[in-house]
């Protein structure tokens, strides 16, 4: 009972937010991870399509080929156009997650979250993140994909006078990475 009452709920805020995303005519998508908690992916993509969405940003879906999440997303009239993949897995996993997503149709990757205890806790730290973004955004360039970086809350601490945010955006190119802003 639960589970259908939010499921019809967050379908009506869908709705009703996506409607003036559908007058402005932009590509604008529904981010999964806000529906991770509702059914299958299947029905997940099945909701945002009665939604009235056209593109998806997915999620690292580990237990789904890059052929059947390509299936699900066309059966359910979506295009994923970018997809959450955590810095860590794309360093380990690089060819992996290239070719994943490529056979998705994807060309944009999403660091979207640090673990509490990975997340840098100094300037120079965050330096150092900057910097394998960056490293890393050059390298899916050269792949002809483009990275993103997603923040939160916690990148608006300041250090030395400047948040982690504004060091991540100092310490990389604008080349090597986008950012995908939460407001």
């Amino acid at each position: 009972m639960f589970r259908r009452l939010l499921s019809s709920s967050l379908l009506r805020v869908c709705t009703s937010l996506s409607v003036p995303v559908m007058a402005t005519g932009e590509n604008i998508a529904l981010q999964m991870y806000s529906l991770r908690n509702v059914g299958s992916l299947e029905e997940q993509f099945a909701m945002a399509h009665r939604a009235g969405f056209k593109y998806v940003e997915v999620v690292e879906t580990p237990d789904v080929s890059a052929e059947q999440l390509k299936r699900t997303l066309q059966h359910n009239g979506l295009t994923a156009i970018s997809a959450h993949v955590q810095l860590i897995s794309l360093e380990k996993n690089y060819e992996q997650v290239v070719k994943y997503n490529q056979v998705v149709g994807i060309s944009t990757i999403v660091v979207p979250w640090i673990e509490p205890q990975d997340r840098p806790d100094s300037f120079q730290a965050w330096v150092q993140y900057a910097k394998r973004l960056d490293v890393m955004g050059e390298k899916l360039r050269q792949s002809g994909m483009q990275l993103a970086y997603h923040n939160h809350n916690f990148e608006m601490k300041k250090y030395e006078g400047i948040t982690a945010l504004e060091i991540i955006l100092n310490h990389s190119s604008s080349q090597n990475l986008k950012l995908e802003m939460d407001a």
